[in-house]
């Protein structure tokens, strides 16, 4: 199961930030340190009544049909997606976002399904945000559980099921990106049961589109597991993928382990995922602190160790990103620098000894 993240649009752009100029109802300083600008809300603020004129344009040029065809001649078989909730359905609650705009992801879509590549459609940004960081779109240091509009989540998530359950290329849908470690997890898995529901009812079935559930912070796994392991959902719901994000950069305690120790930790994961009924590596990279002094076959040896554990997983993974200005996040640049290569990837698909469940990215 080789996949590749794939952004549509803006939704991970490179420019974010809150610039705090007052506009909107957001917080003064907000997304923004020292005057840079960190996710979109800031990067709407900043561009004030251009903010249309240059996003959309954006989106009109960030992916071209070639993009997909060089995912294909490389190994890949899916993209993961990752949209705010404004490309649904419009900014809401003062928030400054410019959609509607599911036409691009209308293209997007169009432009996978011609190549023969699936598509995850991942609400990577919330109404509210599922946390108070960056990648939802809007930074708030003062953010909390109960910003996180969940029941206007759930409308936004019928919304894109239904527009997209007739389309054959589309064979996921992930409900939140990385929920704040702090969150309630009683109340999330509450609400992850609520979202497999909606998404079901809006016509995406468990024969063909496998809804993704983020278990973040990874270590939250086990408290994730005695909550709902107990209420029979590993029984009562099909086709349903845990998203793990394997990062082995931030945070203090990579900086103590050396190459060897990342691919111990590497293996470690590929256990867990192979314990478990349903599993995607939604997020992973080549990123590590900077005292491993990695040369190339260092470098080709950690993305080996990732593509063989991360085979474990049920419904594949995908790697963050498809186009980035650093090194180890850049797909293109690990690709041509030859840390892993065509070969490399499309051998490894999920464990000959496990079945694939149905619409798992295969």
């Amino acid at each position: 199961n080789e996949v590749a993240g794939a952004e549509e649009g803006e939704e991970e752009a490179e420019s974010e930030g809150e610039d705090g100029d007052g506009e909107g109802g957001g917080d003064e300083g907000d997304g923004a340190e020292d005057g840079e600008i960190e996710d979109e809300h800031g990067l709407c603020l900043h561009l004030g009544d251009r903010r249309t004129e240059v996003i959309e344009t954006h989106r009109r040029k960030w992916l071209a049909e070639k993009d997909f065809d060089w995912l294909l001649a490389h190994g890949f078989n899916a993209v993961r997606v990752p949209l705010g909730y404004w490309v649904v359905t419009g900014p809401t609650d003062g928030d400054l976002f410019v959609g509607p705009a599911l036409q691009h992801v209308d293209r997007a879509v169009d432009l996978a399904e011609k190549c023969g590549l699936q598509v995850v459609l991942d609400l990577h940004g919330n109404p509210g945000g599922e946390s108070g960081e960056a990648p939802c779109g809007r930074k708030s240091a003062k953010w909390n559980e109960n910003h996180w509009r969940r029941e206007e989540a759930l409308r936004v998530l019928a919304h894109l099921a239904g527009r997209y359950a007739s389309r054959p290329g589309v064979v996921g849908i992930q409900v939140a990106n990385e929920p704040a470690g702090n969150c309630n997890m009683i109340a999330l898995c509450d609400w992850y049961e609520r979202a497999i529901q909606t998404i079901r009812s809006a016509g995406m079935g468990a024969e063909r589109v496998a809804v993704v559930l983020p278990v973040y912070w990874y270590d939250r796994l086990e408290e994730f597991l005695s909550i709902w392991g107990p209420r029979g959902n590993f029984m009562r719901y099909e086709n349903v993928a845990l998203d793990f994000h394997f990062y082995q950069c931030f945070g203090r305690g990579w900086e103590f382990m050396d190459h060897r120790e990342h691919l111990r930790v590497v293996q470690r994961h590929g256990c867990v995922l192979r314990s478990l009924p349903g599993a995607v590596v939604g997020e992973w990279s080549l990123a590590r602190p900077p005292h491993v002094l990695a040369t190339d076959d260092m470098e080709r040896e950690f993305a080996n160790a990732q593509l063989e554990a991360y085979s474990a997983a049920s419904h594949g993974w995908f790697f963050w990103t498809y186009s980035d200005q650093a090194d180890h996040w850049d797909l293109g640049t690990c690709c041509e620098r030859c840390w892993f290569s065509p070969d490399a990837i499309s051998s490894r698909s999920t464990d000959a000894g496990r079945a694939d469940p149905p619409g798992a990215f295969a």
